[in-house]
């Protein structure tokens, strides 16, 4: 992983993406050989661990240097050890409040294991989503970074950013709220009460999406490390632990959902208001919009079933659209910027 961050910071964009491009495909081939030929769990495992290789293997290729080993500059990594100790904590922090739930579960549910694997689908199913956003942020922030003293003009970044990165969230959510039935007989005929938790969960990851954001444009003003943020990523870990005693032992595997969901949801509050407190970025109009509306475009599949859920996709597309949340020409001018940024790399 130390070397992953070391190569990525000295790759382009574009050579960092072929990178993790091809390892992801090595490992998806080796996934499906291992499937094919019904090896046991372990190797499934053992895969897993070669994963890391692949990639370093791949960022080496990719990258513009090889490895030279120099004498440690200890006064450099004092200094990042230092500077980075509140995103080490915060990282922490996020581990244990991402992962507590299916322990809790497994030990306060009557059928705790049965509970634990309904859980464990629905939530790796909406993890997905997780994955997306942490892809498109990054894609950003030397953009941000650049334009970070230019109040009007990181503005218009920040906001259409998120924004863009919001509607595309939402979107799929509605789809896997609608389509959870059929989607979760991808594990197979079992896990059919899985639906709720998914149904449940996703709506925790659009959240994330809000977080992952705010916590970005937090990094860009360097604000990460303020005591007020620390103080309350304690508090949100505290929050989903009593939330997860209450309801676990009431609702089960959907009382799990519900807490992550709470949790998500005052994060994103104390999130929107850090960002309002640290930076000169408004976004809590935009988020708020956003998030009302698609709560809004609900409202085919609740009286119609989720069949329906492609009529809800496109009521939320329509309402973004007539309120002019996203327009040709916004997209246009961040893809411009995008672009004028490093004109040989249009990710």
């Amino acid at each position: 992983a130390f070397y992953d961050i070391y190569f990525s910071a000295t790759m382009q964009l574009d050579s960092n993406a072929k990178a993790r491009f091809f390892s992801s495909m090595a490992n998806v081939v080796l996934m499906g050989l291992a499937m094919l030929l019904k090896l046991p769990l372990i190797a499934i495992v053992l895969i897993a661990m070669l994963n890391p290789l692949l990639k370093l293997l791949c960022d080496y290729r990719y990258a513009p240097f090889k490895i030279k080993l120099h004498t440690p500059d200890w006064p450099r990594i004092r200094s990042i050890a230092m500077d980075g100790w509140p995103l080490w904590l915060m990282g922490l922090q996020y581990l244990l409040l991402s992962r507590i739930d299916t322990f809790m579960l497994q030990v306060l549910s009557p059928t705790g294991e049965h509970e634990l694997g309904i859980y464990s689908a629905a939530f790796r199913l909406s993890e997905v989503m997780a994955l997306l956003i942490n892809a498109m942020c990054p894609a950003l922030l030397p953009l941000l970074v650049k334009h970070m003293h230019e109040p009007e003009r990181i503005g218009f970044l920040a906001g259409t950013s998120t924004r863009l990165i919001l509607a595309g969230v939402m979107m799929l959510t509605l789809f896997i709220f609608g389509y959870a039935p059929w989607i979760v007989k991808i594990y197979g005929p079992g896990y059919t009460e899985a639906t709720l938790c998914m149904r449940i969960l996703i709506w925790s990851q659009a959240l994330v999406a809000i977080n992952t954001v705010c916590y970005h444009l937090l990094v860009i003003y360097n604000a990460q490390g303020r005591r007020p943020v620390l103080i309350s990523s304690i508090l949100m870990t505290v929050l989903n632990i009593g939330l997860n005693l209450w309801l676990i032992p009431w609702l089960h595997a959907a009382g799990a959902s519900w807490a992550t969901v709470v949790t998500e949801a005052a994060i994103s509050i104390s999130m929107l208001c850090f960002l309002h407190a640290y930076t000169p970025l408004r976004l809590v109009r935009d988020v708020l919009l956003i998030e009302c509306l698609a709560l809004l475009s609900c409202l085919p599949m609740v009286m119609f079933g989720g069949n329906y859920g492609w009529m809800s996709i496109l009521l939320f597309a329509l309402l973004v659209w007539g309120l002019k949340l996203l327009t040709p020409e916004a997209l246009r001018a961040l893809a411009r910027e995008r672009l004028h940024e490093d004109p040989t790399n249009p990710t």
